[in-house]
């Protein structure tokens, strides 16, 4: 499939679902927001699998699969945002594509639900990025690593190929190119999560990062293929999400204390609200 054909091609982006705390006390919400992509690479199957409904992880028989996943950095769709790119001549698609490698303090507010000023990481109590298992998982506490991803990918991203928008768009290291682990996987009744609390403090305490390019998960240990539900899942409260708690003290935004859910599927070439 020609990615770079636009309109032939459309793309539902993750869609990650926050259950969060808002500015007051014991007042709860939910609420919906966006990423900009999530797939599954394979040692042995060199092929996208953008719109899979699942994630896979596997490492046995010879057989390696890990998961990429990748949080929002910015407000609005992924299609307004490539389309302000080619407004400028001297950009190409590669360099719309770079302009998303950032995690804002704009879009840590969204996620925390919180409108301060200044956040603060110690009022962070904590965030967990949250999967939903679609198969019978064999015990992964402290076999699934979340580590950090080090250069640019799109969804297409394959074993050997980060991305199709230029000569130089394979994976410096085939199977994807990592930094540090973030953290370590707990399963938890149908989940596998992963605390990002002490990640997300850290980019409050830096006003954000100018160099962030998502997650790999990776198997550390040695087991049979598991399926998590992916941003393609057909159950919105199934998919991929960050539940997080801060301690918000600002009164700008009003909240009502019961539950709200804000929802939009995101094509290629447009975005659509539920």
């Amino acid at each position: 499939m020609d990615l770079l054909n636009r309109r032939a091609f459309q793309w539902s982006t993750l869609l990650f679902g926050l259950v969060l705390t808002s500015c007051g006390p014991s007042n709860t919400f939910q609420r919906f927001t966006y990423l900009e992509t999530d797939t599954t690479i394979r040692n042995d199957q060199d092929v996208s699998r953008a719109l899979d409904t699942t994630l896979s992880l596997q490492n046995s028989g010879g057989i390696i699969q890990r998961s990429l996943v990748k949080l929002p950095t910015g407000k609005g769709s992924i299609a307004a945002r490539i389309d302000q790119g080619f407004a400028d001549p001297n950009r190409t698609l590669l360099d719309a594509m770079n302009s998303f490698a950032v995690l804002p303090v704009t879009v840590l507010q969204q996620m925390f639900g919180c409108q301060d000023a200044t956040l603060t990481a110690s009022k962070l109590v904590s965030s967990v990025l949250t999967f939903d298992f679609t198969t019978t998982s064999p015990g992964l506490t402290g076999q699934v690593s979340l580590d950090s991803i080090t250069q640019p990918w799109w969804n297409s991203a394959t074993w050997t190929r980060a991305h199709p928008f230029s000569k130089n768009g394979n994976w410096t290291t085939a199977g994807g190119s990592t930094g540090s682990t973030v953290a370590s996987s707990v399963e938890s009744a149908n989940n596998l999560t992963f605390d990002l609390t002490s990640y997300l403090g850290a980019a409050i305490t830096a006003g954000g990062l100018t160099s962030f390019y998502g997650f790999m998960l990776r198997p550390a240990g040695s087991f049979s293929e598991v399926k998590l539900v992916s941003g393609q899942g057909s159950g919105v409260g199934q998919r991929p999400r960050i539940v997080s708690t801060y301690n918000c003290t600002s009164t700008s935004v009003a909240r009502t204390g019961t539950a709200r859910t804000e929802s939009v599927i995101y094509y290629l070439d447009r975005g659509v609200e539920d």
